[in-house]
């Protein structure tokens, strides 16, 4: 049995977080007396986000449950149009596989799934996470990182459009370059002090990921984040005092 109470506008917060702005198709709710965990993944990409206790204005869980939420179930929670600012209380009723979301004079009793867990970051799934000290979490894997900094997420502005972009980072920014017609590129600044993995140059021109989920993704986080290269993949990490957002996507 859980009990929750926050704002609207938060709770609509971590719903499309956890399906990146509608990239996925839904994402497990995992609700522990420690907080409240959403995780989800479509093979080349993903997300994990922990939220503790001190995120709501009430918090009470008696033993962890699982549910599993869809876009279909956000569409609807927005549709209710609950104040944004309005404590909505939400509380399951399980043995009816249903919550009940109560926001000033409206009251919803949406049908909620309890799911088979194939998502990221979870003890009982196929992608597990492990916490790093001052970055939050990273892939549990013997791949070791060949990069890792830390920037600022509103410097990096990427391009309105195009299919791909390639980013190749040194030891004072990160470059990144894409197709218009023609070779474009633009760089940033990293925070030179916090260059944990310096990256050592190879004969590899860089790593490139789709254009439109790192856009995504990148929608989703601000202020300083960590930012991991593998050979494979990219991982973001932004972590605040009640919170800690992971996303992933593999290069092309």
């Amino acid at each position: 049995m859980f009990k929750i109470k926050l704002e609207t506008r938060v709770m609509l917060d971590i719903l499309r977080k956890s399906v990146l702005n509608n990239m996925l198709g839904g994402a497990v709710v995992r609700f522990t007396e420690k907080g409240l965990i959403t995780s989800s993944s479509f093979g080349t990409y993903g997300c994990f986000a922990e939220y503790t206790p001190t995120k709501f204005e009430e918090y009470l869980v008696d033993y962890t449950t699982d549910i599993r939420v869809n876009q279909s179930f956000i569409k609807n929670f927005e549709e209710m149009a609950f104040q944004s600012d309005e404590i909505c209380q939400i509380e399951s009723d399980l043995p009816n596989n249903r919550l009940i979301i109560v926001g000033g004079t409206r009251r919803w009793q949406p049908n909620i799934p309890n799911p088979a867990v194939e998502t990221i970051g979870l003890a009982d799934s196929g992608i597990l996470l492990m916490p790093v000290e001052n970055v939050g979490y990273l892939p549990n894997t013997k791949r070791q990182p060949v990069y890792q900094a830390k920037i600022i997420a509103e410097k990096m502005i990427l391009p309105r459009s195009g299919d791909f972009i390639t980013i190749l980072p040194n030891d004072k920014t990160l470059k990144f370059s894409w197709d218009m017609d023609g070779l474009a590129e633009d760089s940033i600044e990293v925070i030179p002090e916090n260059i944990s993995i310096p990256y050592v140059p190879t004969d590899k021109a860089g790593f490139t990921f789709h254009l439109s989920y790192l856009k995504n993704i990148l929608s989703n986080l601000s202020g300083e984040i960590s930012i991991t290269i593998y050979e494979r993949s990219i991982v973001f990490n932004r972590v605040t005092a009640d919170m800690k957002l992971v996303y992933f996507i593999a290069t092309v």
